[in-house]
């Protein structure tokens, strides 16, 4: 079932063929969370369609040659037979973003509710959105938005699961489907442990629809040597592996930009790095080059880094560990980077974070911040191992705002 869909949608994109296009994508990260809710949202929207003439097209929000960088995605992928190269990407929908094209095409947001300014996407009329991040206090829905999700649970495929098993009878969810959107929460939630859930990286949202998956495809998800805890770990050691990546491609894998309010351009790019700790990855010569022309090329003053790695000591991996289901010898951490010219701005940024209330609870390197004629260097370590990228942008994006605020009533 899902091989036809996609094939259809292909052909519906070839032919230009459909009256009516509706793209369906995830965030900039485009990680295995974002694909799994576009492909299993567009698939259900496409059933309820009562219109043959519309087509949906689930889009990973990257170009088609960073796929790869993804390696979580593309193990998982190829795990539940979809073949990375079956789905669709920027270049797969160009002809659908032309000006004569747009005023037939919508957009439905997955796994974030709000667009970057450098979206290529931000010209188009926003019909739904599902979502698990947080709101910031002044968002205002679209006022095209029909249909609006968005709460706190660990996985947004928890939601769409929910939205699937709800509105469509159960011979037509394909298995592929249930198994994509499985392996998304589990990585998402650390593998639905009660450690996960104390931390609130689990919620009880996320466990129904586990359970839920786990009813309808219970013989492809599982065989005799396979549980929760062993398919969060295989999609756990894909993540963190990174051979052959340079440390140029752990950048710009998993990335996200941030803005004080959306539709203004971005002046922080925050990467989140799974497989190397920030000590590591600081001291590299590449990376005050890497990191430099990071925030060149995305145009923004400060490089923020959340990182989960291995802590190496004389060579060999220190015996720590973070949560249960988590790597052994893991820790998170914080490295921020900026050239001589805003070296300021990232230290009124170092000092916001370690004096405003937040639950990051950074423990500053013991050497400060390296700063010097060529860049400014600080990093940290995380303490609440219940923290990631999404409770650290809503910070960056508060720290913006009150930036702009203050130098709006300097005159």
């Amino acid at each position: 079932m899902l091989a036809n869909f996609l094939r259809k949608v292909f052909d519906h994109l070839e032919a230009f063929s459909a009256k009516k296009y509706v793209i369906v994508t995830g965030n900039e990260a485009c990680d295995l969370d974002s694909i799994a809710c576009a492909t299993a949202f567009a698939y259900l929207k496409q059933q309820e369609a009562q219109n043959e003439n519309t087509c949906y097209v689930p889009v990973c929000n990257i170009p088609v040659e960073d796929i790869p960088l993804r390696t979580e995605a593309t193990h998982w992928l190829n795990s539940c037979r979809i073949p990375p190269k079956s789905l669709f990407y920027h270049g797969s929908v160009e002809k659908l973003l032309q000006e004569t094209a747009k005023q037939n095409v919508d957009l439905i947001l997955v796994d974030h509710h709000e667009q970057a300014a450098t979206t290529i996407f931000k010209d188009l009329k926003i019909t739904d959105i599902i979502d698990h991040h947080p709101l910031s206090p002044d968002y205002v829905r679209p006022q095209t938005c029909n249909f609006f999700r968005v709460e706190r649970v660990g996985s947004c495929a928890s939601l769409v699961t929910d939205e699937l098993t709800k509105r469509l009878p159960r011979d037509q969810i394909p298995l592929e489907l249930c198994q994509l959107l499985y392996g998304a929460i589990m990585v998402d939630t650390l593998g639905l442990t009660n450690e996960a859930k104390l931390a609130q990286r689990a919620m009880d949202a996320d466990f129904l629809a586990a359970q839920k998956l786990e009813e309808l495809g219970r013989d492809e998800l599982f065989n005799e040597d396979s549980s929760r805890e062993s398919i969060y770990k295989q999609i756990s050691d894909a993540k963190f592996c990174i051979t052959g990546l340079s440390l140029w491609d752990l950048l710009r894998r998993d990335m996200k930009p941030v803005s004080a309010k959306p539709k203004m351009p971005p002046e922080i790019v925050c990467s989140t790095i799974s497989g190397m700790d920030f000590q590591e990855m600081t001291v590299r010569q590449d990376f005050t080059i890497a990191a430099n022309k990071f925030c060149q090329d995305h145009n923004v003053k400060l490089l923020v880094c959340v990182t989960v790695g291995p802590v190496k000591k004389d060579n060999r991996v220190r015996s720590i560990v973070l949560n249960k289901g988590e790597l052994p010898g893991m820790r998170r951490g914080l490295a921020i980077f900026a050239s001589p010219e805003n070296r300021q701005f990232a230290e009124a940024l170092t000092q916001y974070l370690q004096t405003e209330p937040n639950e990051l609870q950074l423990q500053p390197n013991k050497q400060g911040p390296q700063s010097n004629a060529h860049h400014f260097i600080f990093t940290a370590t995380i303490n609440n191992t219940a923290v990631t990228r999404k409770q650290i942008m809503p910070i960056l994006v508060s720290f913006l705002q009150r930036m702009r605020s203050s130098s709006t009533e300097g005159g």
